[in-house]
C-alpha cells in the first residue's frame, strides 16, 4: 500500500481525514441503524450461532448454515463475550474506516493526485443508491460492509502489481461475503490472463 514517504500530506493528516469521514458519515449523513431491514434475519442468525438451543422450530433460522459467510458465526462467538449492539456498531465502524482508507488509496493510485483521492472520500460519503437497490454506502452492518475495504485494498494492489497480495485480500473477502468478490473476480482475472499473455 502506500508509505508515508509517498505521499506529500503526512500520514497522520491522512488517518485523522478520514476518521472525520468515518465519524461524520456514522453519526449524520449515512446514521447508522442497529436491528433494521436485513438485520431482522442476520440477528437471529447470530444468535443461533451462539445458542444452537434458541429458535429450535424455525425453518428460516435453520438455512443459517447454508448462509455463505464466515461472518455470522464469527459474531455469534464474540457474542459470547461482548454485546451484540456494542459489537455491530464498533465492526460497523471500523469496516467504514477501512472503507474509506480503501477508496482514498484507490483514487491516489489511479489519479496519482491527492486532491482527487481527498475528493473521493466526499463523493464516497454522499451514498447514492445503486442499480442493485442499495446503497453505494450502507448505514448499517453488513457482510457487504464488511467486506468493502478487502475489495477496495485487493483492487488498489491489483492496479499496483502486486497481484499476489490482491488475490489474497479478495480470498479473505469471499469468506466474508463471496457475492462482491465474485464481481471484483470478473475484473481481476481477465485481466490477470492478459497481463500473463503478454
Amino acid at each position: 500500500e502506500l508509505t508515508a514517504q509517498e505521499l506529500k500530506t503526512p500520514f497522520w493528516h491522512i488517518a485523522l481525514a478520514i476518521l472525520i469521514f468515518t465519524i461524520i458519515s456514522t453519526v449524520s449523513i449515512n446514521q447508522y441503524r442497529f436491528g433494521y431491514s436485513d438485520h431482522s434475519l442476520h440477528i437471529p442468525f447470530i444468535k443461533a450461532f451462539e445458542n444452537s438451543d434458541l429458535y429450535p422450530s424455525d425453518v428460516t433460522v435453520s438455512q443459517r448454515v447454508h448462509y455463505y459467510t464466515l461472518l455470522w458465526p464469527a459474531m455469534g462467538f464474540l457474542t459470547k463475550f461482548f454485546d451484540l449492539s456494542h459489537l455491530f456498531v464498533l465492526s460497523y465502524f471500523i469496516a467504514l474506516y477501512f472503507a474509506f482508507w480503501g477508496m482514498f488509496t484507490l483514487a491516489k493510485t489511479l489519479f496519482n493526485d491527492e486532491k482527487v483521492a481527498f475528493l473521493s472520500l466526499l463523493f464516497f460519503l454522499l451514498a447514492k443508491k445503486s442499480f442493485a437497490g442499495v446503497f453505494t454506502l450502507e448505514s448499517l452492518f453488513l457482510a457487504r460492509v464488511a467486506v468493502l475495504p478487502l475489495v477496495f485494498f485487493s483492487l488498489n494492489a491489483f492496479l499496483r502489481e502486486r497481484h499476489r497480495v490482491a488475490f489474497l485480500l479478495a480470498g479473505i473477502g469471499f469468506l466474508i461475503h463471496p457475492m462482491s468478490i465474485i464481481f471484483l473476480m470478473a475484473m481481476l482475472l481477465p485481466a490477470a490472463t492478459l497481463q500473463l499473455k503478454e
